[in-house]
């Protein structure tokens, strides 16, 4: 794993950071997505389903997988060697909360994805 990480983490850093298209940046679909999940996650609770438990083998997978990504980030140099999965998924959650606040703002999108990614980088 000790490539696919590094690769990993460079593709989601220039589609993020670097790669353009037309007049603004061409965001992962997570970003786009995440309105929309964290919707449909807040009607399904309303409705009294606990999606985080019907969800925990699948989040499992992907937690597993994130510490792969990971600690292959950290080997290569691009990821500080004292943050963990949780530090990570913390990030994340809040960085795609932070995106729904933000809405169609692309240059508040870059703001913010440079602070994570400056955040990420070991000092």
């Amino acid at each position: 794993m000790s490539t696919d990480g590094t690769a990993a983490l460079s593709a989601g850093r220039a589609r993020v950071g670097g790669a353009r298209s037309g007049s603004g940046p061409q965001w992962p679909p997570w970003v786009e997505q995440s309105a929309g999940k964290n919707e449909f996650a807040r009607a399904l609770a309303a409705a009294g389903v606990d999606a985080h438990a019907a969800l925990q083998e699948s989040g499992s997978a992907i937690r597993a997988r994130l510490a792969e990504l990971l600690a292959g980030a950290q080997r290569a140099g691009a990821v500080r060697p004292e943050l963990g999965p949780p530090e990570v998924i913390a990030l994340l959650v809040g960085t795609t909360t932070t995106m729904e606040h933000l809405g169609n703002d692309a240059a508040a999108r870059e703001r913010v994805f440079a602070v994570v990614f400056d955040g990420l980088r070991p000092r």
